[in-house]
């Protein structure tokens, strides 16, 4: 990771629970950091608890927003709308955010030309219903 010293990295989801242990990473690497969260599910004291980075409350559906951020060398787009129940009633939200959301961050590290790391957790996949040992 010493590579991204000096690098302008932008974390969506940023104040989400993976996403805070990642800022708090990262701002040892780089002072050029910027979490974009709306807080729907993130943690403002996650945030605080990052001082070095930069806080910009925003929504991955906003794209004038994104893409008016500084000039990124690196995103890393953790931000989604994972509540399974949530999901079920309201597939179309759930869509739109999660798909719409992901194009906008897409077209953001194409203006910027930059790289662009996706991460997701195990909430994709739902509920387990049994174990395999195979």
């Amino acid at each position: 990771m010493g590579e991204l010293k000096g690098k302008k990295i932008v974390v969506t989801g940023g104040a989400g629970f993976i996403g805070y242990h990642l800022t708090k990473r990262l701002s040892d690497l780089t002072s050029n950091l910027t979490i974009y969260d709306n807080l729907s599910s993130g943690k403002m004291e996650n945030v605080k608890d990052v001082p070095k980075a930069k806080f910009v409350k925003g929504d991955i559906l906003d794209a004038k927003r994104i893409c008016n951020l500084d000039k990124a060398d690196l995103i890393y787009h953790l931000a989604a709308q994972v509540v399974v129940p949530y999901s079920m009633e309201n597939p179309m939200i759930d869509f739109e955010t999660n798909a719409k959301g992901t194009v906008q961050v897409l077209e953001k590290a194409r203006k910027d030309d930059a790289k662009l790391v996706f991460a997701s957790s195990a909430a994709v996949y739902g509920n387990p219903t049994g174990f395999s040992n195979s």
